[in-house]
């Protein structure tokens, strides 16, 4: 992870997210409360004869205060969850639920409540190089995979012929 900004005393950091494990350590750094800001798809509502109608998709940059943060393992997708609190006055959005999903390449913006200790450790383990260890367990099975910081990531599983079988 790339830490463009850090100001403790406003609680602000810039993040850019470089590679899938920095999404992990992203969900391990969003709270809560916390406010986030990046950019997003949002439908456009057009309003026609007196009723909605769902329109085009824009990107948008929005601010959520967020209320959940969905990692999940290997899809190099972090999704969060919350209430949006900034975005342009045209889309009249304010207040509605959205959800804002992060992958490689994505900037993105965190105003916490408060920076804690286990905050910046969690900031110095996703700015170091992360490695995965590529692994291999001989069994009644072959397995290969990697040992990732988020878990064990399963590539391939080899079943072994059996005695009696051709």
């Amino acid at each position: 992870m790339n830490i463009l900004e850090l100001n403790p005393e406003e609680n602000f950091l810039r993040l850019r997210i470089e590679i899938p494990e920095d999404l992990y350590f992203l969900a391990l750094l969003i709270d809560p409360g916390d406010e986030l800001r990046g950019w997003t798809f949002r439908q456009q509502r057009v309003d026609r004869a007196m009723r909605s109608e769902r329109g085009e998709r824009i990107r948008v940059k929005l601010t959520i205060t967020v209320k959940k943060v969905d990692f999940h393992k290997f899809s190099k997708r972090l999704r969060v969850l919350g209430v949006i609190t900034d975005a342009p006055e045209d889309l009249h959005v304010k207040g509605l639920h959205h959800t804002i999903s992060l992958s490689v390449g994505d900037e993105v913006e965190v105003r916490k409540k408060r920076l804690l200790k286990h905050h910046y450790r969690i900031l110095d383990l996703a700015s170091s190089r992360v490695s995965t260890i590529p692994i291999i367990s001989v069994g009644d099975d072959v397995v290969a995979g990697f040992l990732r910081p988020q878990g064990v990531e399963i590539i391939n599983i080899a079943r072994l012929p059996r005695p009696g079988e051709e």
